[in-house]
């Protein structure tokens, strides 16, 4: 698992994120109280605290959120956290089409993340200027 160092309290941010070959892979934000609590227990038990979207032997799944596509192939999936109008939408870089958006009801701190399952084929991410 991959968790930023320095969070985003506003503004928009755009990044991409190579899941390669995998069909499981979690990429999105934490919130500052999680991000916390990663590094004071030495833990990475995410499991219901993670806003993101999550594929899962290639379906996706987002939890609090609408999914415009429900499974495929995506080896770089881009991400834009806006906290001006508080909306974390995810793409497929490929194929230049969004495959999920979640409302963020949060207004502090978030932190990006990205976690690839045993499949993946190594993590790489590109931070992008708007």
């Amino acid at each position: 698992m991959a968790v930023a160092l320095q969070g985003f309290s506003r503004g928009k941010h755009y990044w991409e994120v190579e899941v390669g070959d995998g069909s499981n892979w979690e990429l999105g934000v934490l919130t500052e109280e999680t991000w916390d609590s990663l590094w004071d227990r030495r833990t990475s038990f995410l499991e219901g605290k993670a806003l993101g979207l999550k594929c899962s032997q290639g379906e996706f799944r987002l939890p609090a959120g609408e999914l415009d596509r429900n499974s495929g192939c995506c080896r770089v999936v881009g991400v834009l956290l806006d906290q001006d109008h508080h909306t974390l939408p995810f793409f497929s870089t490929k194929v230049k089409q969004r495959l999920a958006s979640m409302f963020l009801k949060l207004s502090r701190k978030l932190f990006p993340f990205s976690r690839l399952g045993s499949a993946g084929s190594g993590l790489g991410i590109r931070p992008m200027g708007l």
